[in-house]
């Protein structure tokens, strides 16, 4: 054996860069798996705490479907007590006595002296030893909004019950939290319920606020908000790093915030460089959309708009010359129309041809990457065919809801003739729509799709004679496919998988119909990159249970379960 043999192979070294790209899709999907890289080492810990922390209150709250509210309020409270204890002594100072975990362990059980109370002496020394073991976690909160613990934490933390000393609490908040952070604040919320003067006491540390969300707006008065311009102008002028806004949503107390005042319109034009923005429950902004500034917009959220639509419809998407992500309700069908027959101008006749955007000779559409659409099924149906004409040429992600339920069977009628997406790696359906869509064309019309969800609720059969569910195969591309719903599968069909679509990694079929689990494993335990089988295992049998545990062992490679609704919908 040669002396170059006795010598240990080095491993290569992945880029932290690397790491840090990786990392960035666990965010919002795979928080546990987070909070274990916390432990590894300094460097995922660098990595993997600014995931965690830039926003850990809106990331709980958000997180209906796995937690429930009392649940989400355990957590949110021990995020508050972790935050507070970060705080320097002159800061902690400023606000009212709070209570601990250990306080509630020490009511609870009264393990002190076998008493529930505790000196004030002792608590405080246990206070102290809590701050100076932490980390500063909440040196990376970067999403300055408190306002939801107003309704439960607050007063879980510091035992307070009124109303008035909520808010108090909360604006001590807002500040400690401004000088805890550096004033490294990126996103702030604004509220009538927060006066002018304590914005204009912010404004100094707010040097690279990027995004403002401003709530209750179903309270505000035109007096109020032309205060709050003022005091976006003098931020503008002062930094100007403002970029993003959004209008509306919902209360600290979960409250639907609904506005139809147009004066919201001077919010929109206050920006002087808006580059993203969200109208939320404002429902008058799709009446008011040709007086909004989307020149510059980048990312678009258009909602609530009923049937509510300007004469002029779509027109509006011309003037967006640098839109990458539109989020519509839909209020029409031929709300893409115009836009579509700038890219095919014999949209009117038969064939309909498809020509590049870039190439076209009539005005400029946007280069449109990320299309998300809501509505009722009418109006969808053709807004899809629309869309996918408009932006074939740049669409990357296409998601698709209807809002209504149609109780007729249903039969394909989306027709993307003559329509071609290379660049599309992302299509899913929700609800009615999904059943409409054409499965011997997807191969043709999206060739590189990886990403394949269809979602419909109810126990009838989603299948149809003249749309067999076999085109998928031709989709030899795919990497993860969900058939949420009474979707009729073969044994061969899951047998095609294995040989067509050999990179699969995802494959949720779990409540489809005409299939039984041992045999799905015995086609797709032998595929080389699937992972993860999405089957129903509530309420299994004793049969289902023993097939489980067998493929553990024979193929233990491949998880066996439901993937869960968080997981689709994120």
């Amino acid at each position: 054996m040669s002396f170059k043999d006795q010598q240990p192979q080095k491993q290569p070294i992945l880029l932290v860069e690397c790491w840090q790209r990786a990392l960035s899709y666990l965010q919002f999907v795979h928080t546990p798996t987070l909070c274990s890289l916390l432990r590894v080492n300094k460097m995922f810990y660098g990595l993997a705490a600014p995931l965690l922390y830039s926003s850990p209150f809106v990331l709980v709250k958000g997180n209906a479907v796995k937690w429930n509210e009392e649940e989400r309020t355990e957590r949110l409270v021990m995020l508050l007590r972790l935050f507070l204890a970060e705080l320097d002594p002159t800061l902690q100072a400023e606000l009212p006595p709070w209570t601990t975990e250990e306080d509630d362990d020490d009511l609870q059980e009264g393990w002190i002296n076998d008493d529930t109370t505790t000196s004030t002496d002792k608590k405080d020394d246990r206070r102290h030893l809590m701050s100076t073991m932490v980390r500063k976690y909440f040196f990376h909160y970067r999403w300055h909004d408190h306002s939801f613990l107003v309704a439960k934490v607050i007063p879980t933390v510091f035992g307070v019950t009124e109303k008035r000393d909520c808010h108090n609490i909360l604006h001590t908040l807002d500040r400690l939290f401004l000088c805890h952070n550096s004033g490294s604040v990126l996103s702030m919320c604004v509220s009538v319920k927060r006066s002018t003067a304590q914005l204009e006491s912010l404004l100094p540390t707010l040097s690279c606020l990027r995004r403002i969300e401003v709530h209750n707006i179903e309270d505000i008065s035109e007096s109020a908000l032309d205060k709050l311009v003022d005091w976006i102008h003098a931020h503008d002028q002062r930094f100007g790093t403002l970029r993003e806004l959004q209008i509306g949503g919902l209360t600290e107390y979960d409250e639907y915030d609904l506005s139809r005042d147009t004066f919201m319109l001077k919010l929109a034009r206050a920006i002087k460089h808006l580059t993203v923005l969200d109208t939320k429950s404002w429902t008058e902004a799709w009446s008011m959309v040709d007086q909004l500034p989307v020149e510059q917009l980048e990312r678009l959220a258009l909602e609530y708009g009923g049937n509510k639509a300007t004469i002029q419809g779509g027109d509006f998407l011309l003037r967006c010359k640098r839109l990458k992500i539109l989020d519509l309700f839909v209020p029409t069908p031929s709300i893409f129309r115009t836009v579509a027959e700038c890219v095919s101008p014999t949209m009117g006749s038969s064939p309909r041809v498809f020509s590049s955007p870039f190439l076209s000779s009539g005005p400029s559409v946007p280069a449109l990457e990320r299309l998300y659409l809501s509505g009722s099924l009418a109006n969808l149906k053709q807004s899809v065919e629309d869309a996918a004409t408009a932006f074939a040429g740049t669409l990357k992600i296409l998601k698709v809801t209807s809002v209504s339920r149609s109780r007729t069977t249903l039969a394909p009628s989306i027709r993307w003739e003559g329509v071609h997406m290379p660049y599309l790696t992302e299509l899913q359906l929700q609800h009615d729509i999904a059943r409409e869509l054409p499965f011997s064309v997807l191969a043709r019309v999206a060739p590189n799709l990886t990403i394949l969800k269809l979602l419909v609720n109810g126990i009838e059969s989603c299948g149809q004679d003249n749309n067999p569910v076999e085109g998928i195969l031709a989709l030899t591309k795919l990497q993860v496919l969900q058939l949420l719903g009474a979707w009729p599968l073969t044994r061969s069909f899951i047998r095609g998988l294995r040989t067509s679509v050999q990179g699969l990694k995802i494959l949720d079929i779990e409540r489809c119909l005409g299939i039984e689990l041992d045999e799905t494993m015995q086609e797709l335990s032998r595929m080389e990159y699937l992972w993860r089988v999405g089957w129903d295992l509530e309420d299994i049998s004793e049969e289902v249970e023993r097939v489980v545990e067998l493929w553990k062992v024979k193929a233990p490679q491949i998880e066996v379960g439901s993937i869960g609704w968080d997981e689709y919908y994120v």
